[in-house]
């Protein structure tokens, strides 16, 4: 993993905080989307910046640190939800 990737993992994830990194694929094509949610995540929901990783082909992608370990399901959910808020401000 090269040290920029490890230093953005080390800033989501903290010093052994017992945070959980969720990932949203957006297509290329939808920068604005991923603009209105990494914003909107942390002046509104109190988050980290999602860290990004982009991809001229195939699009973005975001991921999220959430403050404590959940389910598969619920770290869905939640993601789901920040994504839904954040396009709707």
């Amino acid at each position: 993993m090269g040290v920029a990737l490890s230093k953005q993992w080390e800033r989501l994830l903290g010093a052994g905080q017992g945070s959980q990194v969720v990932a949203w694929h957006v297509r290329a094509a939808e920068s604005e989307w991923v603009s209105r949610v990494w914003t909107w995540v942390q002046a509104q929901a109190g988050l980290p910046a999602p860290a990004i990783a982009v991809d001229g082909t195939e699009g973005w992608l975001l991921c999220f640190a959430l403050p404590s370990p959940r389910s598969v399901d619920e770290a869905l959910l939640v993601l789901r939800q920040l994504i839904r808020e954040g396009l709707h401000q």
